[in-house]
């Protein structure tokens, strides 16, 4: 769905804000981050054929628009009684989940890679720890045959969607932990030792990609509860980076300068100071949806080694340098993390094929990445570079970026 705005009342000028492949003049449409397309996912799927007709019923109240559709292929005509009630969430899931998020539940890639990990360290006598919130992964531990499985929920409503998938599998080895991980006892574990600690990497606060390493510091204050020889997965965290030409992008943060025969400087100015009092380095963004060409092999930044207690953890800090292989006009820098979940399976939150210099990159749909959009473009040639350089204080907690 999408708007079409006649702007004017002769109607010689439209304002189409349909997609590429349905745009009027897809040769010479604009760019928009805003007035974009809705998708409206139906209840139920309907099988058609080429050049059969089927009936859209549209509904709307003073907020929501839903729809259902009805095949005419037997002559009937109207709805089925109920379907023109507005959809409500009564599963708690879509309250809880964003839609990426649910899209990441239901990645056979990603679900199979963790399948395949779990499958070689899970045994009868296994007792699992999941940290993050609203994971699959306790629900694939028991199934893979550990004797018990706890996970901790300190959302309300995350907790009860859980309780809802273990309920309707009928798992009796799961049990969910309704506390931060500071506060877990021996009693809270039953008495047992955790020998297999798991984390999906995901966290509803998380903003930046590395955000999720919450976990590693939950699992410090876990240490009196884990076995000698505990299990740790994901076992590494990588720091990714790559130099990007954004096709559209990079226009959030430029300046309009002079259009249609006005002069916005004085807006740029204002707009700018603010965000640089205000704005962020790095900013998240689905980039998936936004098109852009690799200048560089991606660079890892910064390693952490998540079985050793990020206690023990001293301040870090590099330079690192992203080489330029092909000539172009860098105007962003993408961020992401890598995860080494056992020694043949590793998770990407970026990049989910090898990055061809000079191509468009290919994204993770179900995270976001961190983005830093340059004020001003950098023009790329091979030998030429840009620098970083990134610290961890493991203290804080925090991870800094800045160009050098």
């Amino acid at each position: 769905m999408w708007w079409d705005l006649q702007m004017d009342v002769d109607g010689e000028v439209m304002l189409s804000c349909a997609p590429r492949w349905a745009h009027p003049e897809p040769s010479n449409m604009q760019w928009r981050d805003h007035w974009m397309q809705a998708v409206y996912y139906l209840p139920t799927e309907m099988p058609v054929l080429q050049d059969e007709q089927f009936q859209l019923h549209a509904y709307h109240d003073e907020y929501s628009l839903w729809f259902t559709t009805k095949n005419t292929a037997n002559g009937s005509k109207g709805c089925v009684k109920g379907q023109d009630e507005r959809p409500i969430c009564t599963c708690g899931a879509h309250v809880v989940c964003s839609r990426m998020r649910i899209g990441m539940h239901n990645d056979k890639l990603r679900r199979q890679a963790w399948v395949s990990a779990l499958s070689k360290v899970i045994l009868p006598s296994s007792v699992c720890l999941c940290l993050g919130q609203g994971s699959l992964l306790p629900l694939i531990a028991a199934s893979l045959g550990a004797k018990q499985v706890f996970t901790l929920e300190d959302s309300a409503m995350s907790r009860r969607v859980t309780e809802s998938f273990i309920d309707t599998n009928g798992f009796k080895n799961v049990k969910i932990i309704n506390k931060r991980a500071d506060t877990v006892t021996k009693e809270d574990l039953d008495n047992h030792k955790i020998d297999v600690v798991i984390s999906e990497q995901f966290f509803h606060t998380s903003v930046l990609p590395w955000d999720n390493l919450y976990s590693w510091y939950a699992l410090a204050h876990l240490a009196t509860h884990l076995t000698a020889d505990v299990t740790v997965m994901p076992r590494l965290a990588r720091i990714k980076a790559v130099a990007v030409c954004f096709r559209d992008l990079w226009k959030i943060r430029a300046p309009v300068g002079s259009t249609e025969g006005f002069n916005l400087q004085k807006f740029d100015q204002l707009v700018t100071g603010s965000a640089t009092i205000s704005d962020a380095l790095i900013e998240p963004q689905p980039l998936w949806e936004y098109p852009g060409t690799a200048l560089s092999q991606p660079l890892t930044l910064m390693e952490f080694d998540l079985t050793k207690p990020v206690t023990e953890q001293t301040d870090m800090q590099y330079v690192q340098e992203l080489l330029f292989e092909c000539t172009g006009s860098c105007n962003g820098i993408a961020f992401w993390m890598e995860y080494d979940v056992c020694d043949e399976t590793s998770i990407s939150t970026g990049l989910t094929q090898t990055a061809k210099v000079g191509e468009l990159c290919v994204w993770d749909r179900y995270s976001q990445q961190g983005v830093h959009l340059m004020k001003e473009p950098r023009q790329a040639h091979p030998a030429s570079s840009i620098k970083l350089q990134i610290e961890f204080k493991p203290n804080t907690g925090i991870i800094s970026v800045t160009l050098v």
